[in-house]
Parts: C-alpha cells; structure tokens; sequence
C-alpha cells in the first residue's frame, strides 16, 4: 500500500514538473539539480497539499539563476 501512494505522488511530481518546464530546458539541468527541482516540488506537496505549473516554474528559475 505505502509503495503505490509513493509511486502515485511520485508520478504527480514528474508530472508537474514535465508539464512545467520543456525537455530541452529540464536539459539545462544536471542531475543533481532534476533532483533538487523534484525535492521542492515534493516539500510544497507535502507542506500545502498542492502543487501547481507556475510555482514549479518558479523553483525551476530559481534553480537556473544560481547557475
């Protein structure tokens, strides 16, 4: 039971954030930074309950302004 709600939130940030950003931006990004972009997107789900196109577009520009 606990692997499957993983798998669906896990899904919703993916989503969201494939939604959010294009591929040839997200390609911008190394893999640590996927993975920091993917954290946030998953701490704003868990603290609002909610995640949303513009605020992981935020936290995807935020990440390229300290490039």
């Amino acid at each position: 039971m606990k692997n499957r709600k993983f798998s669906n939130i896990e899904f919703q940030v993916n989503s969201t954030i494939k939604s959010s950003c294009s591929f040839q931006e997200l390609q911008k990004l190394n893999s640590e930074m996927v993975d920091f972009l993917k954290g946030r997107v998953l701490t704003e789900l868990i603290i609002t309950g909610e995640i949303n196109q513009d605020l992981t577009r935020s936290f995807y520009q935020e990440i390229l302004a300290k490039i």
